[in-house]
């Protein structure tokens, strides 16, 4: 057959064969190449896609298939992958932000204490709204007609001056921080920071509520007595009373108004100590503004009651100066600290009997009782002692440093019919100032506790 179809066929026969060969060997070539190329390349799509750190590839390079057919050549520009060395792969960090997580239950909690808060601040608006009005009731219906004409009632000026004088001005302080009080809850904008800071700004204002405070005791016994003894001005109260009550006023006596300003700072505190208990816990900065507001109100409220008890024992002491017929014992500087009725004593180891016994904040008098002359002091400095009765649980003893070391020393010093310093006698059996038997331990250890820290406060 090969010679049938004669040189030429079969040159084209050879030629068509050899094209056939390395035309196919080239396409499987090319497959192979993009075999091996699409491989490498899902490998890298698939890495970038996942979150996880990248691995790195073996450093050892695949093996490559070369058919015995392929020629140098083509091994030289075969595609191989690209491995990165060892060095130069680094792992990414992940940074994981820490997030409070909040339970329904504490949403519920939360939502609870923002109601809460809401009210008891809708609450201090309600009340300071009642309190000036009944302020103002206070004014037009008894304090106003008292001073326009105080002789048809048969008071006079300086009973209405003395006993009211101070309302008006409170009436004034606090129908100015109303109307700022209600412009700050009424917006219901950042009410709690706003809130706190007209409270602090006030603060210093409500001080003017001292002299009133301080007074209202005398101001009720003197009403009193007036109302007693004066049948004008009993029925001018009588009827303005009378009218407030047909008027369903809630109160109508004029004792119950003038008690109000005495009750309304307490009221405060108590209002702001209730707002900050029902703070979230996950608001530290709306704690703070309203903790600072609660300590500016315990602040005045402290302020009154401490200038309340100043002015009470500047009259127990003015008292006592008569009492005890001793007109040096005021001063300046010395306050009454503890006072006592019918206690046991003795000086220098001999029974004198019941006194009163006076600690200021500097002396220590005794009245006896049983003769009513003129009180022994006893000064009080940093080489008095006080301890405890080794005999009885009930009593304790003063006595001095000098005393302890020195007990030759003179029997007494007298001054103004006071013993300034009371050494024992030849028949003593002890060295002491003073020997005290309250009625109880109890009484006993506040006396020792109240003495002693006079003595440190001299110190």
């Amino acid at each position: 057959m090969l010679f049938g179809i004669g040189a030429g066929g079969l040159l084209a026969t050879i030629v068509l064969g050899t094209a056939l060969f390395f035309g196919i060997r080239y396409f499987v070539r090319q497959y192979q190449k993009a075999k091996r190329q699409r491989t490498y390349i899902n490998l890298d799509d698939e890495a970038s896609e996942v979150d996880t750190p990248i691995i790195p590839r073996p450093a050892t390079p695949p093996t490559v298939n070369v058919e015995p057919n392929v020629i140098e050549e083509d091994i030289e520009n075969t595609i191989l992958p690209v491995i990165p060395h060892s060095s130069e792969t680094t792992e990414p960090i992940v940074e994981i932000e820490k997030k409070t997580i909040i339970t329904p239950q504490q949403q519920a909690a939360d939502r609870k204490r923002d109601s809460h808060r809401e009210f008891v601040m809708q609450e201090f608006l309600s009340t300071e709204r009642s309190y000036v009005n009944g302020l103002e009731i206070l004014m037009e219906n008894f304090i106003i007609p008292l001073r326009k004409n105080p002789i048809q009632y048969g008071v006079t000026v300086h009973f209405v001056q003395s006993n009211f004088g101070q309302i008006p001005i409170i009436l004034q302080v606090n129908k100015n921080f109303l109307s700022q009080l209600e412009q700050v809850l009424l917006a219901g904008v950042d009410v709690e920071a706003k809130l706190s800071q007209i409270v602090i700004k006030w603060a210093e204002a409500f001080k003017l509520y001292t002299p009133y405070v301080n007074g209202f005791k005398k101001s009720m016994d003197s009403i009193s007595k007036e109302q007693s003894k004066n049948e004008r001005f009993r029925n001018f109260l009588t009827h303005k009373a009378q009218k407030l009550f047909e008027q369903n006023m809630r109160q109508s006596q004029l004792q119950s108004l003038m008690i109000t300003p005495v009750q309304r700072l307490p009221r405060y505190k108590l209002l702001f100590e209730n707002i900050v208990a029902s703070c979230s816990k996950n608001n530290s900065q709306m704690e703070e503004q309203l903790r600072n507001a609660l300590v500016s109100i315990g602040n005045v409220t402290q302020y009154c009651n401490n200038k309340e008890q100043e002015m009470e024992n500047v009259a127990r002491m003015i008292e006592l100066s008569n009492e005890l017929n001793k007109k040096d014992l005021i001063q300046p500087s010395r306050k009454l600290i503890l006072e006592g009725k019918d206690i046991q004593y003795e000086q220098s180891n001999t029974r004198l009997g019941s006194c009163n016994l006076f600690l200021f904040n500097d002396l220590i008098v005794i009245q006896k009782k049983s003769t009513w002359k003129a009180p022994r002091e006893i000064v009080i400095d940093s080489d008095v002692m006080v301890e405890m009765d080794e005999k009885d649980d009930r009593g304790f003893k003063i006595t001095k440093k000098q005393l302890l070391s020195s007990p030759d020393s003179p029997k007494t010093r007298r001054r103004a019919n006071s013993v300034r310093v009371n050494v024992n006698s030849p028949r003593s059996k002890g060295s002491y100032l003073l020997r005290v038997t309250c009625t109880n331990s109890e009484e006993c250890a506040k006396w020792m506790i109240a003495i002693n820290n006079t003595i440190q406060a001299i110190k």
